[in-house]
């Protein structure tokens, strides 16, 4: 009887529980203002083919293959989009992922 009345005060509990999971979510619409607005041809005469696809179409170089990898000069690397500093190099490490890792 006792087993019951627990089963039933869980079931209860658990249906009465409202997750985030079950609240619609309302998108709003907010426009995103950038620093560095240029048009796609802008972007394609800037940019090497191949950081065009990494910046603009979120790509990914192939493992291993990055110029970066190999190189141990000391510096900033910065973002070839718009200048930004993103990590120097005396954080750069070896992580045997195949890609540069800061």
């Amino acid at each position: 009887r006792m087993g019951k009345r627990l089963l039933l005060i869980a079931l209860v509990v658990l249906t009465g529980c409202k997750g985030n999971s079950q609240e619609e979510k309302k998108e709003t619409e907010k426009e995103t203002t950038f620093k560095v607005n240029k048009t796609d041809a802008e972007w394609r005469a800037e940019l090497t083919d191949m950081e065009y696809y990494v910046l603009r179409k979120a790509a990914t170089e192939n493992a291993f293959s990055s110029e970066l990898l190999d190189i141990k000069e000391k510096g900033t690397y910065v973002c070839a989009g718009c200048g930004t500093p993103l990590f120097k190099s005396e954080h750069k490490f070896d992580s045997g992922t195949g890609w540069p890792s800061f």
